[in-house]
């Protein structure tokens, strides 16, 4: 029941920013910590594969969700930069109420050194998207992490 409610959430969600293509994964929620970071690294391979970006947003290796850490280890691993690597840029951001709950450390502080403005289309957006959710309205930020 639960994954129900959430696929429902994704689709109305992707609808209002117009996603084309969904992945997902079968890991287990807010226990990656116990499947291999190898099988969650094949599985980002796959996914850049077929997708082929030049850039990539990934959660905080600072987060307090294992997942969101071991998500942002297998997005590094799995886009080394090699000669015929297509991602350019690597994005980490935070996860309000997740990023700031870790111990604070200078290796888990989230520290943004790019910003991306947001036009007033943009804004409008992200609004449907809080009240389609039923989020409360934060702030996002973003860190750079490579740029080849």
């Amino acid at each position: 029941m639960h994954r129900m409610l959430l696929e429902m959430k994704w689709e109305k969600a992707n609808a209002i920013i117009q996603v084309k293509k969904v992945f997902t994964a079968d890991f287990p929620d807010n226990t990656f910590d116990t499947v291999s970071l190898l099988s969650i690294v094949k599985k980002v391979e796959e996914i850049k594969r077929l997708v082929q970006p030049e850039v990539i947003f990934t959660h905080h290796i600072g987060d307090m969700n294992i997942d969101h850490q071991l998500t942002h280890k297998a997005v590094l691993t799995a886009t080394r930069p090699m000669a015929e690597e297509c991602v350019k840029e690597i994005f980490s951001f935070e996860v309000p109420s997740s990023t700031e709950w870790n111990s604070f450390s200078k290796d888990t502080a989230f520290v943004p050194n790019v910003f991306f403005l947001m036009y007033l289309k943009h804004c409008n957006i992200k609004f449907r998207l809080w009240r389609s959710m039923n989020q409360s309205c934060v702030i996002t930020r973003i860190q750079g992490l490579l740029s080849i």
